[in-house]
């Protein structure tokens, strides 16, 4: 029990040195010209909205080739599964997965429209 509280006790010493070198070594005010140098930086470094954008385009082009990929995957899809059903409807048709238009379904939908 004693050689606990003796390390404890150590411990709490050398945490109150380290605390009083921080506290001497720490400055208060920064050093001359520190605006002037901080808006050198900024003025050197590319602008956020440069490096916005250029992550921006970065994204849009790996987004755009997994949809353009899903696209093409679900068009084979639908034109696939459309041939396989033998309805005699078109590539276009069938890879848009529309549906067979009929004079009844022509006429329901001049009503709609109509209706508007």
């Amino acid at each position: 029990m004693k050689n606990g509280k003796k390390s404890n006790t150590k411990r709490a010493g050398e945490e109150e040195h380290l605390a009083q070198l921080i506290r001497e070594n720490t400055e208060d005010s920064f050093k001359p010209f520190f605006s002037a140098r901080v808006m050198n930086r900024i003025n050197a470094s590319p602008a956020a909205e440069e490096s916005f954008t250029r992550a921006l385009a970065w994204v849009f082009r790996r987004v755009a080739v997994a949809a353009v990929i899903l696209i093409v995957a679900l068009a084979a899809y639908n034109i696939s599964s459309q041939h396989s059903l033998g309805n005699g409807r078109s590539t276009l048709e069938a890879a848009l997965a529309l549906p067979a238009v009929t004079i009844e379904s022509s006429i329901a939908n001049y009503n709609l429209t109509d209706a508007l």
